[in-house]
């Protein structure tokens, strides 16, 4: 995962700034760093969190469930990438949401246990 650190950023900035094709390259490289890596950077500290968590509460039993949950979304999401792009955008979106609600339901449960 350390070197997942380094290297995740510098490949969502190079895969933002692909995108921009027909854009002056400079712009394009520009976009790529303020949209790509910061994109990248949250997902991998998401899934480090998330692993920590995991085998933290699990004593490392649920690593290899976790894992292969993490295999079945990006299977899941390259597929559609292929299929139909457009859509990608719009399952990430409902995933961060989904996730967001659940962060938010954990939360209320321990502030509420706690006191």
């Amino acid at each position: 995962d350390v070197v997942g650190t380094a290297i995740r950023p510098v490949a969502g900035a190079l895969a933002a700034a692909s995108v921009f094709a027909g854009v002056d390259p400079v712009v394009a490289g520009v976009i790529g760093v303020i949209v790509g890596a910061p994109a990248a950077l949250a997902v991998h500290g998401a899934k480090s969190g998330t692993r920590v968590a995991g085998n933290a509460s699990s004593a490392g039993f649920a690593a290899p469930v976790l894992s292969l949950a993490e295999d079945i979304g990006a299977l899941g999401l390259i597929t559609v990438a292929i299929a139909l792009p457009l859509l990608v955008p719009v399952l990430l979106i409902a995933v961060g949401w989904f996730v967001w609600r659940g962060l938010r339901r954990l939360f209320r449960q321990r502030r509420a246990a706690a006191v």
